[in-house]
């Protein structure tokens, strides 16, 4: 489906109901559409399928709690350990985190990085049943809001760079902020 489509059935979905056309937006523009434009084939082939049949529900975590949706001012980090990163950090505000099995997930990995933002990376994190990433309920006005809290620091293993090379945040930032923009017109 191209954008065009994209935003007709946007359209048609939040006229019935504005929480299911948020939810589905959530899914399809910020989390699929991600994983479509920007992940490797690898990443495509594991994830793709189940999040377009609806087996998984994706969303995105860009937004924290003094940061808002300023992804350079934002302070969750991501460090390498050996063959996998640990986040650091929280994220607020996430359509479709309750439910969720796939994230997008914004983290700092250089933060010595000019322009900031060329040290954003965008990493897939799987909801890991039994431990690894996990995210709580984040009470607020809207049920389907979601918190990753990092109670001991650590969230691992399951957390994936898409493509593989961190540091792409300004360009992939930018062009996701403005697509989704575009689309919630």
């Amino acid at each position: 489906m191209g954008y065009l489509e994209h935003v007709l059935v946007m359209e048609e979905i939040s006229r019935a109901s504005g929480a299911v056309g948020l939810s589905y937006g959530a899914h399809s523009n910020l989390c699929i559409n991600q994983i479509v434009r920007n992940g490797n084939e690898a990443q495509k082939e594991k994830y793709l399928p189940k999040l377009i049949s609806g087996e998984y529900v994706g969303a995105l975590a860009m937004s924290e709690p003094n940061a808002g949706s300023d992804v350079v001012s934002m302070k969750l980090k991501a460090e390498k350990k050996g063959d996998h990163y640990v986040l650091n950090g929280n994220k607020f505000w996430i359509t479709n985190g309750p439910d969720a099995d796939v994230l997008v997930v914004y983290a700092k990995t250089d933060l010595a990085a000019v322009p900031a933002s060329r040290g954003i990376t965008a990493f897939i994190v799987e909801k890991v049943n039994g431990g690894g990433c996990r995210w709580e309920a984040f009470v607020s006005g809207q049920r389907c809001q979601r918190e990753i809290p990092s109670p001991d620091g650590k969230h691992e293993r399951s957390c994936v760079p898409c493509q593989g090379s961190p540091g792409w945040g300004e360009e992939q930032t930018e062009r996701q902020g403005t697509s989704g923009r575009l689309r919630q017109v």
